[in-house]
C-alpha cells in the first residue's frame, strides 16, 4: 500500500491538515528551492494526486510549487476538474490568486452548490479568493483546469453544504 492509499484512509479534516503539512511529498523533484536558480517542470513531468473522499469528487491536484506549509513560501497547485467535478465548500487562511487554463470554471461563493452562487470564469480569466472566504470549484460543463498561487502557510478547512 502506498503512502496515498493510507492517507486517504485517514477522515477529511485530519488528511487536509497532513496535506498542508506534509506538501513536500506531492513537491516535483524538478522544481527547485533555491529562488536563484531558474527551474520548471514539463507538462508530461507532473504528478497528480487525488483529493481525499469528501473534500472533492472528479478532481485531481498537483503541487507545482511550494511548500504551502511554510511561512512565506510561495507555492502553486495545479487542478483538473473532470465535467461535472466539484470540489466541495471550504476556506483556507490566504488569499488564492487563480487563472483558468482550460475548460469553463464556475467559481461559488459560500456553501451552497448551485448555479445562481457561482460566477463562469473561461480559460486566460483570473481571479483572487480572499482568506477565510467560504468557496468551491465545480466544472458544469466540462472538463477544467486551473491553477492556484498563494502564500503559505495554508490548510484547507471543509464547510457543510447547504
Amino acid at each position: 500500500m502506498n503512502i496515498l492509499s493510507m492517507l486517504f484512509q485517514l477522515p477529511v479534516r485530519l488528511l487536509a491538515l497532513i496535506f498542508s503539512a506534509s506538501s513536500l511529498l506531492f513537491t516535483p523533484s524538478a522544481i527547485a528551492q533555491n529562488d536563484e536558480i531558474p527551474a520548471g517542470i514539463q507538462a508530461d513531468e507532473i504528478q497528480w494526486f487525488t483529493p481525499p473522499a469528501g473534500f472533492a469528487q472528479g478532481a485531481e491536484g498537483a503541487m507545482l510549487a511550494g511548500p504551502p506549509n511554510k511561512e512565506g513560501s510561495l507555492y502553486t497547485i495545479r487542478v483538473r476538474l473532470e465535467k461535472g467535478g466539484i470540489i466541495n465548500p471550504h476556506r483556507h487562511p490566504d488569499k488564492r490568486q487563480i487563472t483558468i487554463l482550460r475548460g469553463t470554471l464556475y467559481a461559488g461563493r459560500g456553501s451552497k452548490i448551485a448555479e445562481p452562487y457561482t460566477t463562469q470564469y473561461t480559460p486566460g480569466s483570473f481571479f483572487v479568493v480572499p482568506a477565510d472566504y467560504v468557496h468551491f470549484s465545480w466544472a458544469k460543463d466540462g472538463d477544467v483546469v486551473y491553477q492556484e498561487t498563494g502564500i503559505g502557510p495554508t490548510a484547507n478547512e471543509l464547510v457543510e453544504s447547504e
